[in-house]
């Protein structure tokens, strides 16, 4: 294979090795210094005899994961990038589960490569004692695999889906069309490098040979604090672009800046759902215009231009370049426009490949208009039945954010013995909000959304909304605390 990531940096660090290729906390990195950086690592990891072919990457810094994914493309391997911050427990399954030869480690992480079996640890901090200026560039084949990402977990356990060369390719290709990614392209990445989203982005500016912007905060779930940074970071760098969660976006908003927000040119948000209204107070709020993104671990996507905001807000957008996607119902049979349906897509992924035979059959549900633009209704696990119409829970999250005294909410639909539902709000509630008000607005709000006046919700007032490493809302825990509590219980503990 002739071109991919490790050829692109090579081909950036050859021409262009001045060129700023990453900026972090504080320090610039070019092309050339961080080519040869990945030479470095790339033959410490080279001289592991590979069984499984598989190179684990557990850094916590943004740059050093960036590094290390790099290096084990370029010495032959599969780069298996693992969430450090996960229970040990989890982190047991996932490396159970991909087997790595070697495993590159800070020098502060301790007890991970214990879990690892048989891997060799590689520490990214160590200098060989000869520093190859030149690297052979191993035999690989379009189908191999070029690395092991981990779904988000908001099911339960993250679960390892493994993406080829030209699969990854593909989908850089596609979003430096979509997002006009070039030299002049400065992406602040918002989010951890082993996520699928932050991991593309990045290294669709690597093929673009744009620079990108890898700060690191002690909290990847301070979404304040992040917000600061990119402030801090926007005060002495221009960035054409950024990546935030839809979550981070709400945090943003909510600060209120006293001055105009410095802001990039463009937002890009994903990986959780977004009202076509908030996306318009986004573009209104920070400053920059807002383009929304849906996609799976798998490879499949869907993205907007900036002007469908005016157009068609609440759209998800259409395929990427090479994406087959339609809507299938449980059977699996293609649904046309209007229907509500599971968001499925081609296996293959490809340029090539528009055959829609073999399909990759989502848990998001949603409808496609007759343009082909998409629209998603939640997750399958979202939806209930209320008097033999279908809703969905962040449906009712969307108007709930509009009430003035609620910061923050998750609504859960948990069913009867009746075979009915019950719904309950967690919500985190202004400080001087009181409790018979917000019950009463929240009751408004749901009854407005289902269409049913007086509807009954259980208003559980709670300090914060329980999230998971990665910063999605843990759906799994919000359920269980509204099962644990009732409305009586509620109104007596708020």
């Amino acid at each position: 294979m002739q071109f991919g990531t490790s050829e692109c940096l090579a081909h950036w660090a050859t021409y262009r090795p001045n060129s700023p290729a990453a900026l972090h906390n504080g320090q610039t990195t070019s092309y050339g210094e961080l080519n040869r950086r990945v030479n470095v690592l790339a033959a410490r990891i080279a001289a592991v005899p590979p069984q499984s072919g598989r190179t684990a990457i557990a850094t916590k810094a943004k740059f050093d994961t960036y590094v290390a994914a790099l290096a084990a493309v370029r010495a032959g391997r599969s780069a298996v990038l693992l969430n450090t911050g996960l229970a040990t427990s989890v982190l047991e399954t996932n490396l159970r589960e991909t087997s790595p030869d070697t495993i590159v480690v800070e020098t502060t992480t301790t007890g991970l490569t214990d879990l690892a079996n048989e891997a060799r640890q590689i520490m990214i901090s160590e200098e060989p004692g000869q520093i190859p200026d030149q690297f052979v560039f191993p035999e690989i084949q379009g189908r191999d695999e070029w690395g092991v990402f981990f779904s988000s977990g908001t099911t339960g356990t993250p679960k390892p889906i493994g993406r080829s060369h030209d699969s990854v390719v593909t989908e850089l290709i596609g979003w430096c069309l979509e997002l006009s990614l070039n030299r002049q392209t400065v992406f602040f990445i918002g989010r951890p490098v082993f996520y699928t989203g932050s991991a593309v982005l990045l290294l669709a500016t690597l093929v673009a040979g744009g620079a990108s912007i890898l700060n690191d905060v002690p909290h990847e779930g301070d979404f304040e604090a992040i917000w600061r940074d990119y402030q801090d970071t926007l005060a002495t760098n221009v960035a054409s672009h950024a990546f935030f969660l839809p979550d981070q976006l709400r945090t943003f908003m909510k600060i209120r800046p006293t001055q105009t927000p410095l802001a990039a040119d463009c937002i890009l948000t994903m990986g959780g759902p977004i009202s076509g209204a908030e996306k318009t107070r986004a573009h209104r709020l920070l400053g920059s215009k807002i383009v929304e993104s849906w996609g799976n671990t798998e490879g499949l996507g869907t993205i907007t231009e900036p002007d469908d905001l005016l157009s068609r807000p609440d759209s998800i957008g259409r395929p990427f370049l090479g994406d087959y996607m339609c809507l299938v119902d449980h059977g699996g049979h293609t649904l046309g426009p209007g229907r509500l349906g599971y968001i499925s897509g081609g296996i293959g992924a490809g340029v090539n490949n528009y055959a829609p035979d073999d399909l990759i059959v989502s848990e998001d549900l949603g409808v496609i208009d007759a343009d082909g633009y998409f629209y998603i209704r939640g997750r399958e696990q979202d939806c209930f039945l209320l008097n033999g119409e279908t809703h969905f829970t962040p449906t009712i999250e969307d108007a709930l954010r509009n009430e003035r005294e609620v910061l923050d909410c998750c609504v859960v639909a948990q069913p009867t013995k009746e075979d009915g539902v019950f719904l309950s709000a967690l919500v985190v509630a202004d400080d001087e909000a009181a409790l018979s008000s917000l019950y009463d607005a929240v009751r408004v709000s749901v009854s407005a959304v289902v269409g049913i006046p007086g509807a009954d919700i259980d208003v559980i007032r709670v300090q914060e909304i329980p999230r998971l490493p990665s910063g999605k809302v843990d759906r799994i825990t919000a359920a269980g605390l509204a099962a644990e509590a009732s409305p009586r219980r509620s109104l007596e503990n708020a």
